[in-house]
């Protein structure tokens, strides 16, 4: 196994243009509180916004968002809950308008109010505001199966991103990655949901999963592998713990881990990222 800093180009084989899966089960409204230049936050303060700002949230959302403006010509489906209300139309019709309806396939209108996340914007920091999710039915999570059986195993790329929302039982990325990723797909997954299930599951298909790749910060790794961190969140990792925290997660999850992936791709916020490769 090694470990080095790296920056990585990834080129992929000459291949039909087939789909770009993005899975972004929690999606959310976005608002952005910006408060006026020089005012800090102060908790049971008054504060007046000089703007809000409102568009789509939620991880995999996002990346959507950014693969259509790096390519709008690459056929890609969003797998996602939009609940209902004016947060959830809104949501909904924002990502019709930057992405089409073609990419909308794979979406299924919850029954519950869609969420709202708040990012409350002063001049040092930022703060978040996160509100829970609603509950998935055993309907819905049918309903958005039966619609992924479509895929049959031919997708380009299957991302997987962010966290479930409750209801969704802890196998949900295991089954999307059966239904959907084939032989020739990139798999690149951005969540710690499930991820028991979901490297059993990569490495019973082998091969017939394509390559896939964890990206995972740095703080979530050493909680995941049980290493205690001498800094914060924001003071960035002890490069002696990240190596023993890549162990305890390589032997935690051994014998599936260093066949199903190709590696951890880990990030620690401002400070340097770094690739932890199961190629040797």
């Amino acid at each position: 196994m090694n470990l080095r800093r790296s920056v990585v180009a990834m080129t992929s084989v000459q291949q039909p243009q087939s789909t770009i899966i993005v899975v972004g089960l929690n999606a959310a409204l976005q608002k952005r509180f910006v408060l006026p230049p020089n005012e800090s936050l102060i908790p049971g303060n008054v504060h007046r916004a000089v703007q809000v700002q409102t568009g789509v949230g939620g991880k995999g959302q996002d990346v959507a968002i950014a693969l259509n403006c790096l390519s709008s010509t690459a056929p890609q489906q969003l797998v996602q809950f939009v609940g209902k209300g004016s947060a959830g139309d809104a949501v909904y019709q924002m990502l019709v308008d930057q992405l089409g309806d073609s990419s909308m396939g794979l979406t299924v209108r919850s029954s519950t109010e869609m969420r709202t996340c708040t990012s409350i914007v002063a001049s040092d920091e930022t703060t978040e505001l996160v509100e829970p999710s609603g509950v998935i039915t055993n309907e819905e999570m049918e309903e958005l199966l039966n619609k992924l059986s479509g895929v049959n195993n031919q997708a380009r790329a299957v991302c997987i991103m962010g966290s479930m929302p409750p209801g969704c039982p802890t196998n949900t990325y295991a089954e999307i990655l059966s239904k959907a990723a084939g032989p020739a797909s990139v798999c690149v997954v951005d969540s710690v949901a499930g991820i028991d299930s979901l490297i059993k599951t990569a490495h019973s298909m082998g091969s017939a999963a394509g390559s896939m790749i964890f990206k995972i910060n740095a703080s979530e790794l050493c909680k995941l592998a049980g290493i205690s961190k001498s800094n914060s969140e924001t003071g960035g990792v002890v490069l002696s713990e990240l190596v023993d925290a890549i162990r305890q997660f390589v032997d935690k999850y051994n014998p599936e881990v260093t066949t199903a992936l190709l590696g951890l791709a880990i990030t620690d916020g401002r400070h340097p990222a770094y690739l932890a490769s199961f190629a040797d």
